[in-house]
């Protein structure tokens, strides 16, 4: 791949339809489309209509966007061209292009020329991807704010923050009879900071999980009502209702959208003593699906009472802190059971239950999504400011250098300033083509 080449991709689908849109980008732009059109003179973001032809062969009909350097999309000349839908009209077209010299771009490279160009930083390239891989309305809008900057600039304020600190450090161990290091002083400082880090690191496991979804388990003894709360949450008949013990021996999941946020509800069997080899492996899976959870929703029988299978079970359970919720309320005799009370048959006060979802998501305007090379970097500053604590008892200024010199590392990396070409190539590589 050359980075000074001009490449064109279709930025529509291709097949049958109204119109294709074809872009291209590069030094040769504006030289191609004066070779294959009586344009002569052109003019920053102005459309043109005209024929696309060569050698008295007129191939398209075409409305063609013009974008200048430096103010396109990649930093380049830059056009779009749109031409009549169809495969036979992009093969045509592209076949004349590449007569041209003009080359098929690869995954992601209209951003990558972007990005080194300096037209946007390497989160908000992310962020491009982020945009076009959203699930649902919050991912996308919460995108659309890492794209305008609002992520770099967090990044910039803590990069700011830790080249003070380390200014100071480096200060003291190079001029030592000119900077006094007060150890005291540099860890008041320091504690400033831990607010922000960990703010930082809720917002982000926040993102992490709207755009990658919930995992919600809904668990207890058999005949409890696990199947019927899980059809009333999906608003559908997905999983079989039958008085039966046993009757669920394999996982039903469904996702759902609940307030903007995906929810992947599992459905398994009912915890119970069983000589059944098939409803045990279910039993013992169900266990597997639980440490993986997000949240946990534990359900007894209100017409029952919380027995003490429940208590066994709810203690099993307990390091995942679940949700409990006293089912059949239609039918109980009492009303004094633990959590919420609820029928799952008919609705009554499952609003209580979708509120105590929602309130343990705990999102919100502050949460930012980020990618899995951003989630890595930001662990590894996450880290790198553990240790500087851990080292609150010993005067090492030297080795609290080192790893102030690698958090300011790492938010280079996170801003494209240090690259590599092998993170860059599995970046943009996730991208389609034509973005």
């Amino acid at each position: 791949m050359k980075e000074n080449d001009t490449i064109f991709a279709p930025i529509t689908l291709i097949g049958n339809s109204a119109v294709s849109v074809i872009r291209i980008s590069g030094k040769d732009t504006l030289e191609l489309l004066k070779k294959i059109t009586s344009i002569k003179s052109f003019e920053h973001r102005r459309v043109y209509v005209d024929y696309i032809k060569q050698k008295n062969l007129v191939y398209e009909h075409a409305v063609i966007s013009l974008f200048l350097s430096p103010n396109s999309y990649t930093g380049e000349d830059m056009a779009e061209v749109s031409i009549h839908g169809g495969i036979a009209s992009y093969e045509t077209f592209s076949k004349l292009l590449k007569s041209n010299g003009i080359r098929e771009a690869n995954r992601g490279e209209f951003t990558r020329r972007a990005f080194l160009n300096g037209k946007i930083d390497l989160v908000q390239a992310e962020s491009i991807l982020q945009i076009v891989n959203a699930k649902n309305e919050t991912s996308l809008f919460l995108s659309l704010k890492n794209e305008r900057g609002e992520f770099s600039k967090k990044i910039l304020q803590i990069k700011e923050y830790f080249l003070n600190l380390k200014s100071y450090v480096q200060s003291s161990i190079d001029f030592p009879d000119d900077v006094f290091w007060s150890y005291e002083e540099f860890f008041n400082e320091l504690s400033k900071l831990k607010d922000i880090i960990l703010k930082l690191k809720k917002t982000i496991n926040s993102g992490r999980i709207i755009n990658k979804g919930i995992k919600m388990v809904l668990v207890g003894r058999s005949n409890t009502g696990k199947s019927t709360l899980f059809n009333r949450l999906v608003k559908e008949e997905r999983a079989i209702v039958s008085e039966t013990k046993g009757t669920t021996r394999d996982f039903i999941s469904e996702w759902i959208d609940m307030d903007g946020i995906p929810v992947n509800i599992i459905d398994g069997c009912g915890i119970r003593d069983t000589d059944d080899p098939v409803e045990k492996k279910g039993i013992e899976l169900l266990f597997q699906k639980i440490d993986l959870s997000d949240i946990v929703i534990f359900l007894y029988d209100l017409s029952e009472g919380f027995t003490a299978e429940d208590e066994k079970i709810l203690k099993t359970i307990s390091f995942k802190k679940p949700i409990i919720v006293g089912n059949k309320l239609d039918i109980a005799k009492r009303n004094d059971g633990k959590g919420i009370k609820l029928s799952a048959l008919t609705g009554e006060n499952i609003e209580l239950l979708n509120k105590e979802i929602l309130k343990r998501l705990d999102f919100s305007d502050q949460t930012l999504v980020v990618s899995d090379h951003q989630y890595n970097v930001l662990n590894n500053m996450f880290q790198d400011f553990e240790r500087i604590e851990n080292l609150k008892d010993k005067n090492q200024p030297e080795i609290i250098d080192f790893y102030l010199k690698e958090i300011l590392d790492n938010c280079d990396i996170l801003l494209g300033k240090i690259t590599d070409e092998n993170i860059l190539d599995k970046i943009f590589s996730k991208f389609c083509i034509g973005k």
